[in-house]
């Protein structure tokens, strides 16, 4: 849509775990995970016009807030709990899913530019995004 490069920071953070997020979990802690977590970020986000997809935890670091805010712009894309698939999601199966969302809501809005509902496609979600993108960008 956006005519600009996509990475998804979880697919990078496997690769450099060498192994999948869910088997990395098994064997390593969440701080350990999360430390691997900020250096891909710090990576990907000293990046220009770059489209970076997150996973749901890296707001429960609060030097990522300035390590999203130095290059860009931050959307939290809100989609029904019911919605979500957690396959693949060693945290998000650990717990009730409401239960991390409860903790971590006021995370998102704190780190997020933007807010945006998601109960459609992605396709959808990206053609408001890339909206309320450019309406921040007149500001």
């Amino acid at each position: 849509l956006t005519g600009r490069e996509a990475a998804d920071a979880d697919a990078l953070i496997a690769r450099e775990c060498g192994m999948p997020i869910p088997e990395y979990f098994a064997s390593h802690s969440e701080d350990e995970f999360r430390a691997v977590e900020m250096r891909v970020l710090a990576q990907l986000c000293s990046r220009s016009s770059l489209v970076i997809a997150t996973g749901g935890g890296c707001v429960t670091r609060p030097e990522n807030r300035d390590i999203f805010r130095q290059n860009g712009r931050v959307f939290y894309i809100h989609r029904d709990l019911k919605l979500l698939d957690t396959s693949g999601r060693p945290l998000s199966q650990a717990a009730p899913l409401e239960e991390m969302f409860t903790r971590r809501a006021p995370l998102y809005r704190a780190f997020a530019d933007a807010e945006i509902e998601n109960a459609g496609t992605i396709e959808d979600a990206a053609a408001r995004i890339w909206e309320v993108f450019n309406e921040i960008a007149c500001d």
